[in-house]
């Protein structure tokens, strides 16, 4: 079984019918997941949303590993992955 981490959603956040949650690892005292779903005018036909999850580099720095950003309607999506990160 894999368990979700606690989550902190806002409704209404911007607009109405929009949401902003933030996920959070306890144990680490991070933010792992950052997610908004909203829209541009339309609540139904105009959705937009925007998945943001948090990685961990070795000395405890978070960063965005991934970022998804999704326009369903318009069969638009956006996909950025950040790796590779070494210190110098």
């Amino acid at each position: 079984m894999d368990l979700q981490p606690p989550t902190l959603t806002f409704k209404n956040y911007y607009k109405p019918q929009d949401s902003l949650a933030l996920g959070f690892d306890p144990a680490a005292k991070k933010i792992r997941t950052y997610n908004v779903s909203s829209y541009v005018d339309d609540p139904k036909n105009d959705v937009v949303t925007l998945a943001v999850t948090f990685g961990s580099l070795a000395d405890g720095t978070s960063y965005p590993q991934q970022v998804l950003l999704d326009v369903k309607d318009k069969n638009i999506q956006v996909k950025v992955s950040n790796t590779g990160y070494q210190k110098k």
